[in-house]
């Protein structure tokens, strides 16, 4: 479990931790996501919701 954990880490944005970098609000960030204005996620499980760092790297380049 520890290492799907620091692999998630490595490859991917935890919601939560991409929450705290932006000062973005949960709801905020669903919305967008909704109207396509920001990267869909992958769900891992039903508790673990993850981005791509990439294309979070790149909207945050062209958005922030």
């Amino acid at each position: 479990m520890i290492r799907l954990i620091q692999l998630i880490h490595i490859k991917y944005k935890i919601f939560i931790l991409f929450i705290k970098k932006t000062g973005i609000a949960r709801s905020t960030l669903w919305l967008w996501v909704n109207e396509k204005k920001f990267p869909k996620p992958i769900k891992l499980s039903p508790r673990i919701t993850v981005w791509e760092e990439e294309k979070i790297e790149n909207w945050m380049k062209e958005k922030l």
